[in-house]
């Protein structure tokens, strides 16, 4: 295969990804549309979030929605980075250091310090929302 092939060929293939992506926002964005007029609620549109920033399969991101808004209803939480922490750890299929934690909240906030993340955690710790525990000297965080 000679330079002209190669690039025709990646050129196709950037095409295609472009299309796919295409695809996809789209069926995101009539998601999203119908999740707003049905009037679903806060669940709904963290089930939208999950699948977004996490890319999760939708099943899957309207049970840890469902997760979360049940933990955070029931430990009254409204705090919104506290509600990102849980999001976090619910995603996550293994315990997270904090410093983890603290780069995935951004992810979903835009922003978060490590300081207020740690800080948060403790607090979810002590309602017993998320396990906290000591590997050397990093610190593991998981939900409960």
């Amino acid at each position: 295969m000679n330079e002209e092939e190669r690039r025709s060929s990646a050129e196709e293939r950037l095409a295609r990804i472009e299309r796919l992506l295409e695809v996809v926002l789209r069926k995101l964005q009539v998601l999203e549309e119908f999740l707003t007029a049905s009037g679903a609620g806060p669940e709904a549109s963290l089930a939208v979030e999950l699948a977004m920033v996490f890319s999760l399969p939708a099943h899957q991101a309207v049970k840890m929605a469902s997760k979360v808004t049940e933990l955070a209803k029931m430990a009254g939480i409204s705090d919104p980075i506290s509600i990102a922490i849980l999001e976090v750890l619910a995603v996550s299929n293994k315990p997270l250091t904090v410093s983890e934690v603290t780069r995935r909240v951004r992810k979903v906030r835009g922003m978060a310090s490590r300081r207020i993340v740690a800080d948060r955690i403790r607090k979810l710790s002590d309602k017993g929302l998320v396990k906290v525990r000591k590997a050397g000297k990093k610190v593991l965080v998981s939900m409960e």
